[in-house]
């Protein structure tokens, strides 16, 4: 899943999230950003960083491809000072 902290429906997000009945999954949260923002053509940049994480985690999970996964991975998201591994407790 990816989401913005600032989104609406953050909370319901969170909460599919912490229920999915499986152990593989993946969310990352966009600090300070809300739906509007998350779909803009006007954020190019973050519309790039979507981009990325939407071939990484389509490619290692239809197509097979082991190397992509570290681009959807903690450590990878922890890079970086405006995203959340998982559910962001505000």
């Amino acid at each position: 899943m990816i989401v913005g902290s600032l989104d609406e429906g953050y909370p319901e997000n969170a909460l599919i999230f912490e229920h999915l009945g499986t152990p593989e999954k993946t969310m990352i949260t966009f600090m300070n950003r809300d739906h509007a923002s998350m779909v803009s053509p006007s954020f190019p940049e973050l519309q790039a960083r979507i981009a990325l994480f939407m071939v990484a985690f389509f490619g290692y999970t239809l197509q097979g491809r082991e190397d992509y996964a570290e681009y959807f991975s903690e450590p990878f998201v922890a890079q970086y000072n405006d995203l959340a591994w998982g559910v962001f407790e505000k």
